[in-house]
């Protein structure tokens, strides 16, 4: 979860350093990034498309649908860069998911499956291909 406070003058999730730099290039993190609270019209700073555009993945939002809208008219000027953020943070998530004892986990027991595959032994790795 990334934290609830500014670095700087940004709002932690909405920090590139933070949350791409950091988090991912520099200590490896594959999951996907979450934040507890994006409530523009309560915290101006907490701005949803800017903390996605950085790298956060998932925001729990106490915005209004109006709100939401009006944000998203303001990164329509930003196409390409809004589709890849919104691409990456869904592969971030699902990437979580799928390699989760979730996927591969009688939810009851707790034992593994017996038919699970699981995503690493479907993909290709280097050691494969050589």
């Amino acid at each position: 979860m990334v934290a609830m406070m500014r670095l700087g003058t940004d709002w932690a999730p909405c920090n590139s350093s933070l949350v791409t730099t950091v988090i991912r290039d520099e200590w490896g993190f594959t999951g996907y990034t979450l934040t507890d609270f994006c409530g523009m019209t309560v915290w101006p700073f907490s701005n949803f498309a800017k903390a996605v555009l950085a790298g956060t993945d998932c925001l729990l939002s106490t915005e209004s649908q109006d709100d939401f809208d009006n944000t998203l008219k303001k990164v329509e000027s930003v196409p390409n860069s809004w589709d890849a953020a919104l691409h990456k943070a869904s592969k971030n998530i699902l990437y979580m998911v799928a390699n989760s004892s979730a996927m591969y986990t009688d939810a009851h027991s707790g034992k593994d499956r017996e038919d699970n595959v699981r995503v690493e032994d479907m993909v290709p790795t280097e050691e494969a291909a050589e």
